[in-house]
């Protein structure tokens, strides 16, 4: 007690006394462990730094003999000071120093004096004792002292730091921190030594952060080729570099408006650093793909009633689908997750919104879609354009006589202030105010059910962050006892002596329809573990659902934790490799859950009452000492066409192949003039209907003696009827078009059916593996127009039927609350507007007016969707746009921002576009005029360039 009041009291001493206080004050070796007095000590010894650096530093190293803090601190202290005064002494003072961590001490406070200095004079002595040290195997040390020659201008050792970052033979953790000293140092020719590492793992988020550092022509090719690869995180990474530099920013919408990277990657934190690039054709790019902001208080207000609206429980909107917290929590990650935190999780940019009043939906949306009006002082963004033409925004953290230090979405910048051209405080937030504006309805609802929830959720698995599921380096994204489960070799192991409850390694990822492949080692063959699948996680830590078995008995078995327990006892113990590794594939699709050990089928269970979605969990079983192993993990998502109406695309075509396809035979009867791919028989594969049959995707493996390419192939066909359908190749079928969906909910696709034009539409149910013909039920009484289409119109996230109905108007039917009952239908057009006949060709969906809403397109114009739906009718437009046609596509052709259509001749030749132009009015380009009579058509990316 009374040495802590001396220390209050130092600051009121004369100059001469505070050194023979601290002294004597210091001089105490149980002090170390006080929680107050080390730093109360602190803060009276910081002010003799600048009174006398040398004698300062005397004092720290005396007092850090007993208490080891105010040694660092004063090292840290002189070094933060001008590097003429405080470099030499520093130098000395390493000089001296008897171990590697003295030396480590005094060699964070070099860099740190060195921090945003160019041109500083070498130290005397420096160079001798670089050479002295510089071949200690401390590799923290090393690269501590490389970090101050580069710093010092030491082209040996800028040379030798570049050819470290590709050497292979350096360890992981000296090729990170060379990346790290050359982009502090700006040396430019590393920008090669970047580009070259974005093919490794282990460095790739390092380079792409680094990139931006440098105004290099060739990395946004190099980061641009390889961004469909990247995971999450590193597309954030990627992304925040394009859009840091004018001629990278410009690239970047390049690719988006010519669609190798999706729109909806480019968030609304990304738009405001290109708006603060302030460049004018910059701008007019970014409005193509993005549009223009709201600026006045007044649209702000009217947008939030809008959102108001939108989430209003109780809106009359045509049956909206629930929002799912789980893939709001997807959204969030994706848009929000990387500047705040929220149940422990995220950025630190912004502030903490567990405590903030999330569950009140007027302050949400006031704080989302109007931030700056609510935005904190210490949130208030700084601007930085520097003098090579990066531009940086970030929240000002801290500031000296050299340098700033900005907190941007993905990293913490020191930048030198000699290198700043301009820099202004924002009167924008950093969140900005279009937060909203690429997501559909459906993700805004669950994003907003997320945020106000009252605890953390999984995170639904989609195709933009399935790659998260398993590092191979640690257990990010993994959460269970850090005494049990760990990472040895990209291996995840359990391990325990004995245990008296179950306990799990849980994903936060939760997965529906899936591919799980893994090897698992149970060391011994001794304990018990399993495979979590499709499983909940409960309060209590248990995790509840199916299990795939792993032990001794019980291998290849499907077990309901705290459910029905054991639902597939044969086992799979014949097929395992005692205290090998054995492989494990787990296949679920609906309501069908099939697995095998080393290919060898172990389980294929149809359960309509088993859940559709959940974790995937690992589990060490209560008992005696288990140790189990798990690597090669990968998860696929499985699933069918997009709701959204669009076609799977290939991957890239690789350099110097041709584009080739393969014809397979499925039938030589005519069975249907359409046909619909699905997984009809939850087995992980698609296949395809045709009408009144359907075929099964083949397995891999070896053929079934005598079935070849020549007798079909080895698709095997299912009628859906008592007896399938066959046509006079010179007449029509009565099924006109196809579409796979679950509409009952039990877990299998089931299929719709267009009868012949002007008859009803039909959906049949899928009797799953009992067998038998599928029982028909109707949905629409009237179908016309040839080309109908079932798409998600008002992305509700459910597809609505489009069609021309009984009286010759055009209409959409959605199912009720039993899709068994004839479906409800709402009119579309006004009476006289278009005739829709039976045998009416042409339709298509797409967004005309750029207001981020679907319209409908036939030949004759199109009707603009409403912000609202309702049973009014929707506005038509007239346009010329063509002759009798196939399906019709909206696409941007010329890429000037709006919308064109692409259609084809039903009954000539031709395909053509109709490019939009000013006040409705189009104009035809042709594309073929050798092809006729097409009845379908498509637009697909078929060779993987990111072009349809």
């Amino acid at each position: 007690m009374v040495r802590l009041q001396l220390a209050s009291r130092v600051a009121l001493l004369p100059e001469d006394a505070k050194w023979e206080i601290l002294q004597g004050l210091t001089s105490h070796a149980d002090d170390a462990s006080d929680p107050n007095l080390p730093l109360m000590y602190w803060y009276a010894m910081e002010p003799l730094a600048d009174v006398d650096p040398k004698r300062a530093l005397a004092l720290g190293l005396s007092a850090g003999e007993k208490i080891p803090i105010l040694k660092e601190y004063m090292i840290r202290r002189i070094g933060a000071g001008d590097p003429k005064k405080s470099l030499s002494l520093l130098v000395e003072g390493l000089k001296d120093a008897k171990d590697d961590a003295t030396r480590l001490t005094f060699l964070r406070g070099m860099n740190e004096s060195l921090k945003g200095r160019k041109g500083v004079e070498v130290p005397a002595g420096w160079n001798e004792l670089f050479i002295s040290l510089i071949e200690t195997r401390n590799i923290e040390l090393k690269m501590q002292l490389a970090s101050v020659g580069a710093a010092l201008g030491d082209k040996l050792v800028i040379e030798t730091l570049r050819r470290m970052i590709g050497d292979d033979n350096s360890s992981l953790q000296e090729r990170r921190e060379a990346i790290k000293i050359l982009v502090r140092a700006q040396d430019a020719a590393a920008a090669d030594s970047l580009r070259f590492v974005l093919a490794n793992n282990d460095l790739r988020g390092d380079a792409l952060r680094g990139l931006a550092a440098f105004d290099d022509p060739k990395a946004p090719a190099a980061i641009l080729t390889l961004y469909d690869k990247l995971p999450p995180t590193e597309r954030r990474d990627a992304l925040a570099t394009l859009c840091s530099r004018v001629g990278y920013a410009k690239e970047l919408l390049g690719a988006i408006e010519s669609k190798k990277i999706p729109a909806n990657h480019l968030t609304a934190d990304l738009v405001t650093n290109l708006r603060n690039l302030n460049d004018a054709d910059l701008q007019k790019l970014l409005e193509k793909s993005w549009g223009t902001a709201r600026e006045t208080a007044a649209d702000k207000k009217k947008l939030i009633e809008v959102y108001k609206r939108l989430l209003d429980s109780s809106s009359p909107a045509p049956s909206p689908q629930s929002p799912d917290p789980e893939l709001g929590r997807a959204v969030y990650a994706r848009t929000c997750q990387q500047c705040h935190t929220l149940f422990g999780s995220g950025g630190k940019v912004g502030p903490d919104i567990t405590g903030s009043q999330r569950a009140n939906l007027d302050y949400l949306l006031s704080n989302v879609l109007d931030p700056t009006a609510v935005m904190a002082k210490e949130y208030q963004p700084t601007i930085a354009r520097l003098a090579d033409g990066r531009v940086v925004t970030g929240i000002l953290k801290a500031e000296n006589a050299a340098t700033v230090t900005l907190l941007t979405q993905t990293e913490t910048l020191v930048i030198p202030i000699a290198d700043i051209e301009e820099r202004k405080i924002s009167d924008k937030s950093m969140m900005p105010d279009d937060l909203l504006k690429p997501l559909t309805s459906h993700e805004v609802r669950s994003l907003v059910a997320y945020v106000s929830s009252p605890g953390q959720s999984p995170m639904l698995a989609t195709a933009d962050n399935v790659a998260t599921f398993y590092t191979g380096k640690d257990l990010t994204g993994w959460r269970g006892d850090e005494k049990l489960w760990s990472v040895e070799n990209g291996e995840i192991v359990g391990k325990t002596e004995g245990l008296a409850h179950n306990t799990w390694l849980v994903n936060e990822l939760s997965v529906g329809d899936f591919r799980l492949e893994l090897d698992v080692k149970l060391v011994k063959n001794e304990g018990n573990s399993g495979i979590q699948i499709r499983s909940t996680p409960m309060a209590n830590g248990e995790v509840k659902g199916y299990q795939a078995d792993v032990g001794a008995g019980w291998w290849g078995k499907l077990y309901e934790e705290h459910g029905r327990a054991l639902l597939w006892d044969k086992g799979g113990e014949a097929h395992v490799k005692n205290g090998d590794w054995n492989r494990y594939e787990i296949v679920c699709v609906g309501s069908r859950t099939q697995t095998w050990i080393n290919g060898q089928k172990c389980v294929d269970l149809d359960d309509p009452q088993g859940a559709r979605r959940g974790i995937i969990a690992l589990q060490l079983h209560s008992g005696g000492k288990t140790e189990v192993r798990f690597k090669n993990l990968r998860l696929t998502l499985l699933t069918g066409i997009e709701k959204s109406g669009s076609y799977p695309t290939s991957k890239p075509l690789e350099e110097g192949k041709k584009l080739s396809f393969k014809r397979t035979k499925l039938s030589d009867k005519f069975h249907s003039e359409g046909v619909a791919y699905g997984d009809f028989n939850n087995d992980g594969k698609l296949d395809i209907a045709a009408g009144s049959v359907w075929f099964e995707h083949p397995h891999p493996g070896p053929l079934p003696k005598g079935v070849g390419a020549e007798k079909g192939g080895p698709w095997k066909m299912h009628s859906i009827l008592e007896k399938p359908k066959e046509f006079d190749i010179k007449t029509y079928s009565d099924t006109f078009m196809n579409w796979a969906e679950d509409l009952d909910g039990d877990g299998k696709q089931d299929l719709i059916v267009v009868d012949f034009p002007g008859q009803p539409t039909w959906w049949f149910q899928n009797p799953g593996a009992k067998g038998g013909a599928w029982a028909r039920n109707r949905m629409v009484p009237v179908t016309n127009n040839e080309s109908p289409q079932y798409l998600d119109v008002d992305k509700d996230g459910k597809r609505e039927l489009i069609y021309g109905d009984g009286s010759k108007r055009m209409a959409m039917a959605r199912p009720g609350a039993t899709p068994l009952v004839e479906w409800s239908a709402t009119r579309i057009a006004a009476p006289g507007e278009v005739d829709i006949p039976n045998f009416y060709h042409g339709l298509g969906l797409g967004d005309i007016n750029k207001d981020g809403r679907d319209d409908l397109v036939v030949p004759h114009g199109w009707w603009e969707a409403p912000e609202k739906q309702t049973s009014d009718t929707w506005p038509f437009h007239a346009a010329p746009l063509g002759e009798a046609q196939a399906q019709m596509q909206i696409y941007d052709f010329d890429g000037d921002g709006d919308a064109d259509v692409l259609g084809s001749s039903a009954h000539k030749r031709g395909i053509w576009w109709y490019e939009q132009q000013p006040d409705n009015k189009w104009v035809k380009r042709e594309i073929d005029s050798s092809i006729a009579q097409t009845h379908a058509l498509v637009l697909a990316d078929i060779n993987g360039d990111g072009l349809p």
